[in-house]
């Protein structure tokens, strides 16, 4: 079964600012590809936007271009550097190795 990867995203929201309404337009294109399911959260001051990796790793930077765009911002409580990635990640190859030994 193949799923569908996408390296791009793109968005086109209205919202009301101190100008009034107004139309936004972002595109981002990902370092690598990313699965197309997508989540948000919007409150009053910001949009929340979940993408996950296609495959698991470690990524050398989020998007093609060298420098972060201006309007993206880290979610600081959820980052994780690659240290702290590949030990999340050998925790729950743990876990899977612990629960399917149960099952045996």
């Amino acid at each position: 079964m193949s799923t569908y990867m996408k390296k791009c995203f793109s968005l086109e929201p209205m919202g009301h600012g101190a100008k009034g309404q107004n139309e936004y337009e972002f595109n981002l294109e990902f370092l690598l590809p990313v699965k197309p399911e997508v989540s948000h959260k919007s409150t009053q001051r910001q949009v929340t936007i979940t993408v996950r990796k296609a495959q698991r790793g470690w990524w050398e930077r989020l998007v093609v271009q060298e420098r972060k765009p201006v309007f993206l911002a880290p979610d600081f409580d959820r980052w994780l550097d690659e240290s702290d990635a590949e030990m999340e990640i050998r925790e729950k190859e743990e876990k899977k190795e612990q629960a399917e030994g149960f099952k045996a």
